[in-house]
């Protein structure tokens, strides 16, 4: 028969964990709590995630997306602003003298293309937004 030292080295004592029957009520009560915040600040978080693409929800999301909107406008209200008048003088300064007939007609329905182009457009973008 193996001694208590023989049998440590054979078998590691492991320490079995405690159970619930032996925590007191008020330990119980505080690991529930401790868990149910822990799934609960998940869950918020997934969905923080899920519809903002934010980690956090404390209501940033909303005002991030306000502000992400408010500067990409101003962005391109400045790059419009500044470009627009460079393609307009460069368009009415072709010389399309040398030209073909049908050339010539198509280059003049080429603001008429514009037109149709930033209506599809904004079409397409409140289709987009509609759902």
């Amino acid at each position: 028969m193996a001694t208590k030292s023989q049998q440590s080295e054979i078998e590691p004592e492991t320490e079995t964990p405690a159970k619930p029957d032996s925590m007191s009520f008020m330990e119980q009560i505080e690991n529930a709590g401790a868990t149910y915040r822990e799934t609960d600040k998940s869950a918020r978080e997934s969905a923080a995630i899920a519809r903002y693409g934010i980690a956090d929800n404390r209501g940033t999301g909303m005002i991030n997306t306000g502000v992400n909107m408010v500067v990409g406008i101003l962005v391109v209200g400045l790059l419009t602003a500044y470009l627009l008048p460079i393609a307009i003088t460069e368009i009415a300064g072709v010389d399309t003298s040398s030209w073909g007939s049908a050339e010539a007609q198509l280059f003049e329905l080429l603001p008429i293309f514009f037109v149709i182009a930033v209506v599809l457009f904004v079409v397409d973008k409140a289709m987009k937004y509609r759902s």
